[in-house]
């Protein structure tokens, strides 16, 4: 019996592929830039930094 939500096995081994796709490179740097440009005020913009494993 599967045990896995639906969306469980659509997004599985996903987030690696996200990772090392060309697009995804250099995000963290992006958001720590634009975090300094408003001086972290979050009233400006809400911004989500994930680190995934």
């Amino acid at each position: 019996m599967n045990t896995k939500q639906w969306h469980e096995e659509l997004f599985e081994n996903h987030i690696e592929k996200y990772d090392n796709a060309s697009f995804a490179q250099g995000t963290t740097g992006k958001c720590d830039f634009t975090e300094r440009e408003i001086n972290y005020n979050k009233d400006i913009i809400t911004i989500k930094k994930v680190k995934l494993p």
